[in-house]
């Protein structure tokens, strides 16, 4: 049974263009499609078709909002199947749900807000906690129309997870695009100083291992992948502001974040959130394990 690219849409404009990211993304992956609008005024359980108690005017509102939604994915014209559901409940909850069994959930994202009405912080709480890829979709209209063909992978300090590298992989190979892994780096403030145990230069030494993470994150895949086109960048600079400026000119920017066993939110850390809110074209967030 192949999973769906599962989208969540809330009757916005951010919410549309979420669904034309959606669109692509099936298309290109060769899935599935599934819609998904969360009544938070209605429970499951309590009424017909999954809108719970919700009253006509609710109803009629979801058929609206889903209508909608469906009709822009058609006029795309996309070969992808595609369904739709409303659901009673908390969008949260609704959509982690929905995670557990889809390929990648998708999401829009208006200003600092992801869908607004419902309330602020609803991407990270996704993030902390879906079971799948989080796909928040970043940019105007005109930016993300923009073709750029290229995929940066934003990469941390510790070593990093297969499973995000090969997810990057996979996006710039089904994109055609060049896969840019970025290692964002900085000489720590006692380096700056003369230091007795480092030889040569002491930014030099910092430069040096970002470069050597990047190779032993990208040795593996890169052999798995022989057709990609793979540029490794070493900068130095804070990684959000890095991986800001970077997309500004990518199609999408891939980043981990790891999830704790025992624990029900993955630690995203200040710079994760940070590119959430303020990244120029999509973001991926991609679970794994420490």
């Amino acid at each position: 049974m192949e999973l769906p690219i599962v989208v969540g849409v809330d009757g916005s404009d951010a919410g549309l263009r979420a669904v034309d990211w959606a669109v692509s993304e099936a298309g290109l992956r060769g899935l599935p499609l599934r819609i998904v609008y969360a009544d938070v005024r209605a429970r499951p359980g309590k009424g017909a078709a999954g809108l719970g108690s919700a009253t006509p005017p609710d109803r009629d509102a979801a058929r609206r909002i889903l209508e909608r939604a469906a009709r822009r994915a058609q006029g795309a014209g996309t070969e992808a199947k595609i369904s739709t559901e409303a659901v009673g409940g908390d969008a949260v909850e609704t959509l982690l749900d929905e995670a557990r069994h889809a390929a990648a959930l998708i999401t829009g994202c208006r200003g600092r807000d992801t869908f607004v009405r419902l309330g602020r912080g609803i991407n990270r709480s996704l993030a902390a906690r879906a079971a799948c890829p989080l796909i928040v979709v970043r940019g105007d209209a005109t930016a993300l129309s923009a073709r750029h063909r290229r995929v940066v992978l934003g990469l941390g300090a510790a070593p990093v997870a297969r499973p995000v590298v090969e997810f990057a992989f996979g996006a710039a190979e089904v994109r055609n695009a060049v896969l840019e892994a970025v290692r964002a780096w900085r000489a720590p403030a006692h380096e700056l100083r003369a230091h007795p145990l480092i030889v040569g230069d002491p930014p030099v030494h910092q430069r040096d291992r970002a470069v050597q993470l990047l190779e032993d994150a990208l040795r593996g895949p890169a052999a798995d992948h022989p057709k990609a086109v793979v540029c490794r960048a070493a900068v130095e600079g804070r990684v959000d502001t890095v991986l800001r400026t970077r997309s500004t000119t990518a199609d999408l920017l891939v980043i981990g974040a790891k999830r704790h066993y025992g624990r029900t939110e993955l630690s995203l850390g200040r710079r994760i959130e940070a590119l959430l809110q303020h990244s120029a074209c999509p973001v991926a967030v991609v679970p794994h394990s420490p």
